[in-house]
């Protein structure tokens, strides 16, 4: 996914694993946060919403995907946090 996200617009995409059962994901260049501009709230739902359902399909496990800060938030970029209800499964 890393290697792809950019050729698809979806920004370049950098996984760190946290701890078991939780991997950070950052987003430099967001489209979506790109093209809607200024806002209060994380913007980059799509990116959550792809995250979260190619996450369970690579965990075997439902998993949660949180955006923890947007750069149309003014941030230097978009964050997620990605968790599996199974702490030793790995996306």
């Amino acid at each position: 996914m890393e290697a792809y996200s950019a050729e698809l617009g979806w920004g370049k995409w950098a996984f760190n694993q946290n701890t078991p059962g939780q991997w950070e994901l950052i987003v430099h260049n967001s489209p979506f946060a790109a093209g809607f501009g200024a806002s209060e709230k994380p913007v980059c739902s799509a990116i959550a919403g792809m995250l979260s359902a190619v996450g369970a399909l690579i965990a075997q496990t439902p998993v949660s995907v949180e955006e923890t800060a947007c750069a149309a938030q003014g941030c230097k970029h978009c964050r997620f946090l990605l968790r599996t209800n199974k702490a030793s499964d790995s996306p």
